[in-house]
């Protein structure tokens, strides 16, 4: 019996996972591995049936062996990736060996030719190759161990990697460093990043990968990164949770050599000018008869190290690594001048804050992986790695005005914690890969001092703790299983399973710590001794919550004809809860605005169910030109569900139980220009004086919203095709890429007035807003769409440990649109009513090279340059008010200055 308790799950999962790990008999998914098949004939072109294939990677010892079929044909499915010695052997011929490196996702052909044995001695043929990848139907630029280890990447962030791939999006530069990459016309949370198989998506904040909002660390050591593939289009059926990019990696292992290695680097303050900015804010501490240097303490380095070597030869090794990345960086506190007549702030008070502070930032990354090949047909793998990361900021500019003083400042922390055991077993035409893991992100900003009220002084200086802490904690066990039959003469099927156990324990203190805003009017008897307004918050802040997320796929590789190839693949996503499924709409609301919204705005905690229509058809094709595999025609389309972040969906619940309040203030109380102010009194400067006040008092409605129950995940269609070609080595492409987004999701005002050309509309389209009637009222719209279409040329030359040169070259012209704003559309009625503009990622033009060249004597010489038109600027004109912002329908783009290529 299986109780929906949470033991009864525990227990199933278990059960589950040792099932899968002990007793599963069939192949692994494409996420991690690579395919390699072909075709053994004699010399006359007659197949060999029964020849025997084996390959032995080089690297561990780990040997591979499959039979041919009777048409000669021969799979070897769920490769590690590496360089492998393949030998064919067949009674009667000469044995052959050839030396063949195989890239993580590639599925390459690999043909023998096998000539008669003379003589009774056997005879080996050594030949080394390096395949071009032609016949896939995905859209790929795959990144290579020698490639990560030489490429120029200052933060040791292999993601940053990633935003070299033709379609790939780097976010518009910031101060901050964060890295996010995206790909199309959609955000950072519609990628998908895969760690040996094991995603790394954010289910609850819209990083797209956990641990990387609003971080500019690294999500993993690069040194334990042995390579990875960037798939913008046309990604198979055994991928989920993305609708626009795939970033699949795969670990290092150790081997049967002992490798270490080790690093250290550095950027003294000498090496780094300050700007014009950070000059004049050092001038207030200047003259206040201090000293201020804005790079006085400026130090950032990043060191580590990496070991590997056998535990038992051929049979058992593993690998571990080390990363640290150690900043601090001086944020310069730059206020404003206290005007003549304040009282209630002196300007001693305010220089004390002012001048330089150390914003540190620290960072280690560990990694461990241990491999067994328990028998022949059997691999184990066991690897975690963890993350603790941790940093001061919002203050000086880091994030925040540079009139935030330190004292103002949030310390954030940032944690990861992951295991992971795998198991493979072959048997004759079946290979199966199960796994289990556990994964735990931890994001928690905090305040320094969370006791100490905010103040905020307009035009001079913020002045004590940060208003908010929250605890964000993302914890997954998943269950995952993939089979691969390779025994039919023209198929290789494919399918898999997981199961997803996860819990969201959420905690957020908004305005916790009030915020008390000074204003200085004189003419008004307006003055810094007395407050004009305060917000805090009041309530239960936990907003934890369970979800198990549940996944099948099925996938043909179809060889119609040596020529011609098929790609088919259907998957079928769900998940319990992403909508606050058992939320229930209080019913003083549902009797308060039942004449102004519609009743799919209130949820009776039983009429949100999932959604069970995720079904996710993919087709894709090749077809060789030639029949040499060196002109390929490809493409393909299909349908990508995505999942929302639930942080965009914790206000309907949020609000209710944690209320938020604006509260004004003056001297004397209610005035004509102030009708709801409060006379202040010096017991309303804590949070427990204004909960007293609130509790005789009558204040303002706070905000409330509300979230649709037919809200359906993101979607996407995709649909590429192009042309390849190979010369040598080097592989050339044209592609043309599309992708159509629907069912975005944001936020409009729910208290419009009544718009008389639509008087019965719910929630009504005229002017805002009915604030006297209602409040501020927030509606969820699902209409976000978005529009991508690129022309994508790119070559490329994936550099191996024997290349003398490899990397890549692409141009892409492209436009990303979309319609809608991104969190929040309240410039207009609906989304629908929106106009189709530009993304803040349209940049309609981009070269993109990366590539490392091997130097005599091993020199190694690199370089990466990314080369661009510019990312657009929207545009809104709040002349009227927040509350009356018009968006012009256009976007501004930054002035166009050459370099290397005219205009770029």
């Amino acid at each position: 019996m299986i109780s929906d308790g949470k033991g009864g799950w525990l227990r199933c999962m278990v059960l589950c996972g040792f099932l899968a790990l002990c007793y599963a008999t069939s192949a692994t998914a494409q996420r991690t591995t690579a395919n390699l098949r072909g075709k053994v004939t004699d010399q006359s072109g007659a197949p060999l049936p029964a020849a025997a294939v084996t390959a032995t990677n080089t690297q561990t010892g780990f040997k591979r062996t499959a039979l041919a079929n009777g048409e000669g044909v021969y799979i070897l499915a769920g490769l590690q990736p590496g360089t492998y010695d393949v030998s064919i052997q067949a009674i009667s011929y000469a044995p052959q060996t050839r030396r063949i490196t195989v890239l993580i996702g590639q599925d390459l052909n690999g043909d023998f030719e096998m000539s008669v044995q003379a003589i009774e001695i056997a005879g080996i043929t050594a030949t080394a190759a390096r395949p071009v990848e032609t016949r896939t139907s995905e859209v790929a630029t795959n990144i290579t161990r020698q490639e990560i280890e030489n490429l120029p990447v200052p933060d040791r962030n292999f993601l940053a990697l990633g935003t070299l791939a033709p379609g790939m999006k780097s976010p518009a530069p910031n101060a901050d460093g964060y890295v996010q990459p995206s790909a199309g016309a959609l955000p950072a949370a519609n990628i998908n990043v895969f760690i040996d198989g094991a995603s790394l998506k954010s289910d609850v904040l819209p990083s797209g990968v956990a641990g990387q909002d609003a971080s500019k660390g690294n999500p993993f050591p690069q040194s334990a990164v042995q390579e990875f593939r960037v798939i913008t289009q046309n990604f198979k059926a055994e991928y989920q949770k993305a609708s626009s990019a795939i970033i699949t990696a795969v670990t290092r292992s150790g081997g049967n050599q002992w490798e270490a290695s080790g690093f250290v680097y550095g950027q003294p303050s000498s090496f780094v000018k300050p700007n014009s900015f950070q000059v004049k804010a050092c001038q207030p501490a200047i003259d206040a008869g201090r000293a201020c240097d804005p790079i006085a303490d400026y130090k950032r380095y990043q060191a580590g190290a990496a070991l590997g070597g056998p535990i038992i030869p051929d049979r058992m090794n593993f690998f571990a690594s080390w990363e640290g990345n150690y900043q601090d960086r001086t944020a310069v506190v730059f206020p404003g001048k206290v005007p003549v007549g304040a009282v209630g702030l002196t300007q001693a008070e305010v220089d004390a804050q002012a001048g330089p502070h150390t914003a540190p930032f620290r960072e280690n990354l560990f990694f461990g992986k241990v491999s067994y090949l328990a028998t022949p047909n059997s691999t184990l793998e066991l690897s975690a790695n963890l993350r603790r990361e941790n940093e001061d900021r919002y203050f000086g500019g880091i994030s925040a005005g540079p009139q935030v003083s330190f004292e103002s400042a949030e310390h954030f922390v940032n944690k990861t914690d992951m295991a992971m055991l795998r198991h493979q077993y072959t048997h004759g035409s079946w290979l199966n890969q199960a796994q289990i893991n556990y994964q735990r992100f931890a994001w928690n900003p905090t305040a320094l001092d969370f006791n100490n009220p905010s103040r905020v002084y307009n035009g001079v200086i913020t002045l004590g703790g940060r208003d908010t802490r929250q605890d964000f904690t993302q914890r997954r066990i998943e269950i995952r299983n993939d089979v691969t039959y390779s025994g039919l003469e023209n198929h290789a099927l494919k399918g898999g399973a997981y199961v997803g156990f996860l819990n969201y324990h959420v905690v957020k203190e908004l305005t916790g710590n009030p915020i008390y805003t000074y204003n200085f009017d004189l003419a008004n008897g307006v003055n810094f001794d007395v407050p004009t307004e305060v917000r805090v918050g009041f309530g239960d802040p936990d907003l934890s919550t369970d979800n198990k997320q549940i996944g099948l796929y099925l996938q043909d590789d179809w060889n119609v004809t040596e020529r011609l190839q098929f790609n088919l693949g259907v998957r079928w996503d769900v998940e319990t809860d992403m909508n606050n499924r058992d939320y229930v709409t209080p019913a003083t609301y549902v009797t308060k605005f039942a004449n102004l919204l519609p009743a799919e705005y209130f949820s009776t905690g039983n009429n949100r169910k999932p959604f069970y229509g995720a079904i996710q058809p993919r087709f894709g094709f090749s077809y060789d030109l030639e029949g040499e595999g060196k002109t390929v025609l490809f493409g393909g389309a299909g349908i990508y569900y995505d999942r929302d972040v639930y942080n965009d969906f914790l206000d309907e619940r949020f609000r209710p139980q944690w209320r938020t309040y604006t509260l004004h203030f003056n001297r004397t109380g209610p005035t004509p220009n102030c009708g709801d102010c409060i006379q202040w009194q010096s017991s309303y400067g804590t949070r427990a004086g204004l909960q007293t006040l609130l509790q005789g008092a009558n204040p303002p409605s706070p905000e409330q919203w509300f979230l649709s129950n037919d809200l359906r995940p993101p979607k996407s269609y995709q649909f590429s095709g192009g042309l390849r070609h190979t010369f040598g080595n080097v592989l050339a492409s044209a592609t043309y890429t599309g992708n159509r987004g629907y069912n975005g999701v944001t936020y409009i005002w729910g208290h419009r007035e009544v718009n008389p050309q639509d008087p019965g509309a719910k929630p009504p389209t005229g002017n805002c807003c009915q604030w006297g009637t209602y409040g501020p009222v927030i509606v969820s719209d699902a209409h976000v769409r978005s529009w991508y279409d690129a022309l994508q040329l790119q070559l490329q030359k994936p550099l191996l440990a024997t290349n003398r040169w490899g990397g890549s070259v692409a141009v892409s012209f492209g436009r990303a649109e979309k319609n809608g704003g991104d969190l929040f559309t309240f410039d207009f009625p609906r989304v629908d009513m929106s106009p189709r503009h530009a993304t803040d990622r349209d940049q309609r033009y981009e070269v993109s090279l990366f590539g490392v060249w091997r130097a005599p004597f091993d020199i190694l010489a690199s370089t990466i340059t990314q080369l661009g038109s510019g990312y657009p600027y929207v545009s809104t004109d709040c002349t009227a008010g927040w509350d009356k912002c018009k968006f012009f329908g256009t976007v501004l783009r930054p002035e166009k200055k050459s370099f290397i290529v005219p205009d770029a």
